[in-house]
Parts: structure tokens; sequence; C-alpha cells
């Protein structure tokens, strides 16, 4: 497992040496394992080590355990710790999102907070093998695109990376028992009111007995290639958006050239508009029946139609132009 780690971190350019790297540790086998290799990596690369843990306020004394077992373990490999206690069922209710969305939510902006804290380079996620098909399994059940099919990335943004990406739970909970490393098991993992539980447990199960007993391989093989071809998809777009936009900045607006977007296949319009939401404002709030939306009155609607989308953004139809415009006051 060692050699594979490594070479997933350098295939995959996540490290260099020097760099102050941010541990998300839960205290289970998956980031316990992670800290472990970072530590014994960190001796030749020169990494300084920090960790991260969120208390999520949903099991009670087992989750003051864990945060308890976290404190204990990083006491005993010095390693800084940065702890944040949430009342994520309080969140999830005000926010009118699951526990699991608004688990996810908190961890990754304390996360974010500590990293600007530390002044960081990295944050290294404990995500595994058996995560990724997981992750896409349940991305095909609520309907996804491309980028679902493709999974968790092994580097996001720059600075999250996920160095067991392509080693299995199996594979990780070895490692801890031929190192002697002690863990903690959440509770919650077992209960199956959580949709990705479900899939872990009863739905991939079902699947590998009455279907293919290699569907892990199958997800996360599908995810690679689809990978790939994403990236190649990605680049010849922004291509096409570079070379069709007539102007940008002005008034915070962004014009296309209206002729040269027509022309392109549906699915490279779709992508050269997230491009320029992404570049004028940001995707956030934006879904596929808002891009879908945009194209249909590009195409069918008279000069000077226009559709508002979320974010303050609107879109319009100028002689020979498309027009994204945002109120950024």
């Amino acid at each position: 497992m060692l050699v594979r780690v490594l070479h997933t971190i350098h295939t995959h350019k996540m490290l260099s040496s020097g760099e102050r790297v941010l541990v998300g540790l839960s205290g289970g086998p998956d980031s316990v394992a992670l800290l472990h290799l970072l530590k014994r990596f960190g001796q030749t690369m020169g990494l300084t080590l920090f960790a991260a843990h969120v208390h999520h306020g949903i099991r009670g004394t087992e989750a003051d355990q864990d945060a308890d077992f976290v404190v204990q373990l990083c006491q005993q490999w010095d390693v800084p710790l940065f702890i944040e206690k949430f009342n994520v069922p309080e969140l999830a209710a005000e926010m009118g999102v699951t526990e699991e969305e608004a688990g996810r939510m908190v961890r990754y902006r304390f996360f974010d907070q500590v990293f600007e804290k530390i002044d960081g380079h990295k944050i290294a996620l404990g995500h595994h093998r058996d995560d990724q098909a997981e992750t896409i399994l349940h991305n095909i059940l609520r309907g996804t695109g491309m980028r679902g099919l493709k999974g968790m990335e092994f580097v996001r943004d720059g600075k999250y990376i996920r160095p067991l990406l392509e080693v299995s739970r199996r594979d990780i909970e070895k490692y801890c028992r031929d190192n002697g490393l002690s863990f903690r098991i959440d509770a919650t993992n077992r209960d199956t009111g959580y949709t990705r539980n479900r899939i872990r447990y009863q739905l991939i199960p079902y699947i590998q007995k009455n279907f293919n007993p290699n569907i892990v391989d199958v997800l996360v093989r599908m995810g690679v290639l689809i990978r790939d071809e994403d990236e190649f998809l990605d680049h010849y777009c922004r291509e096409q958006y570079e070379r069709m936009t007539v102007f940008t900045g002005q008034n915070n607006e962004i014009g296309l050239d209206l002729k040269a977007f027509l022309s392109c296949h549906i699915a490279v319009r779709r992508r050269i508009l997230r491009m320029a939401l992404e570049r004028l404002r940001g995707l956030e709030g934006i879904q596929a029946n808002h891009i879908d939306g945009v194209i249909n009155m590009l195409s069918g609607s008279a000069t000077g139609s226009e559709l508002q989308l979320p974010g303050g953004v609107v879109v319009y139809k100028d002689y020979g132009h498309v027009v994204l415009s945002c109120d950024k006051t």
C-alpha cells in the first residue's frame, strides 16, 4: 500500500518538499492511516503536518470520545491539532439540507479556515477507492453529467488532495493492523438512514451478488475513462471559449460571438456557457435547466430576448452577441 500511495502522490503531483499539510482527521481508519503515511513521507520530504477534527454534535458521548482519541493521537505523534464543534442537525434544519450535506459543508468550511490560519499548501483527505465507487453510484442515482460520473478528483482547486484514492478500504484496515494503529469506528457509518450508507451496505452488495461481483472496479475504471475524456473536452471548450469571446470585464459583462456559439455542438455550448458564468460570478445556484434554458432562448428567440439566472445574472441576445451581465454591487 505504501508504494501505491507514493505512486498516486507522484503521478498527480500532490506534494512538494517543505509544504505545510493539513490532514482531515476523523479518527477512523482512513484518516489515521493517512496521517501515519504522511508522517513517514514527511521525514524525507520535509513536510510540516497539522490535523483538523470536526465534532458534528450528532453522536453524544461517542463523538466526545472520538475527539479525545484524536487529541491523544496528535499529542503522541506531535501533530498540532485544531478542533471545532458544530450542531450539524440544527444547521441541517436551518438550511433545509440533509445532515450529510450539512456535515460536509461545515467540514470543508472549517478546513479552509484552518488552512488559512496555518498558511497551508495542501489539505489531505482520506477518501479511498471504495468511497470513489460509492460516490459515482450516488451521483448516478441523483442524476449527473460527466463531472459526476468521473467521481472525486485526486487534486481539487490546487489544494485538496486524496492520496488514498487508489487503495481499498480493506487495504487501509490491513495497514492499520500491520502497523498497530488504533482507530475509532463511527456508529453512524452503519446507519442506513443515510443515503451513502444504504449504497455501501445494501446497494453495492446487492449488485455484487446479483449482477457483477467486480462492480467497485467497474465504477472506478469508468470514472478514470470519463475523467480523461472530460479533461480533453474541457481543454477543447476552453480554446473555443477564448476564441469566441468578443469582450469581457466591461460593466461586469462578457460577450460571446453568437454565430460562433450557435455553430458549436450542444455539448460544447453547455460547457462554454458554464465557463462564462464561472468567470463572471461563479456557478453557485446554476443548474442544468438554467443552462438549457439559455441555449433554447439563444437558438429560438428574437434579438433582445433575455433570461434571468440565479445570482443576479442576466443573459440576453444582442445583435451578433451573447451577452452575460451581472450586477456585482
